[in-house]
């Protein structure tokens, strides 16, 4: 039986936080037989959900904005558009991500389909995301969303390609040319 191609050599937490922080050392087998050493630090974050959500008739997206402070880290303002997200915290991926559309966007959607389950950066992260796409209608609506106070979600309506520059730019690389979307507790009708 062949070694396994990765070995652990030491693996230890150097923070303990919201995510922990390992710093892991690992011994790797090359396709030439050599072994070469790496060390790395990898955070301990839950995996996640995420859903895209489309109104077939209407032509429209359904997003939300929150700030990010990784991305104020970055220089961007830290408001970020988003598609409706959580953590699953032990839950169903399924379940959790309509518990999270009806919590940040104020939905009941119930034809969710699984497109994909991807690592989301792994080579500093052990998280995983459960990527769906859903079709939702207005008369779906059950709340006026705007997620959990301590989340800070803001909610905007942005249909208009003249008003939000960020709105030509999604225009431009979605499925029609006339597609517009609408950002959470709004109440429009385009």
């Amino acid at each position: 039986m062949p070694k396994p191609p990765i070995r652990i050599v030491e693996q230890r937490t150097v923070f303990d936080g919201y995510y922990p922080l390992q710093k892991i050392r690992y011994a790797q087998r090359r396709a030439d037989g050599r072994v070469q050493e790496q060390t790395r630090e990898v955070y301990g974050s839950d995996s996640g959900v995420t859903a895209l959500l489309y109104d077939r008739t209407r032509r429209t997206l359904l997003f939300t904005r929150q700030f990010r402070i990784g991305a104020h880290l970055a220089g961007h303002d830290g408001f970020l558009i988003e598609t409706a997200a959580g953590v699953l915290e032990g839950a169903d991926p399924l379940e959790r991500i309509r518990a999270e559309i009806r919590e940040e966007l104020g939905y009941t959607v119930d034809d969710l389909r699984h497109v994909m389950t991807l690592f989301a950066s792994p080579g500093t992260l052990t998280e995983q995301v459960h990527y769906f796409v859903g079709e939702y209608r207005l008369d779906d609506r059950c709340s006026a969303g705007g997620g959990k106070e301590a989340k800070a979600r803001t909610s905007r309506c942005a249909n208009s390609a003249a008003t939000r520059p960020w709105t030509s730019w999604l225009v431009a690389r979605s499925w029609t040319s006339r597609l517009s979307y609408c950002c959470n507790t709004c109440s429009c009708t385009s």
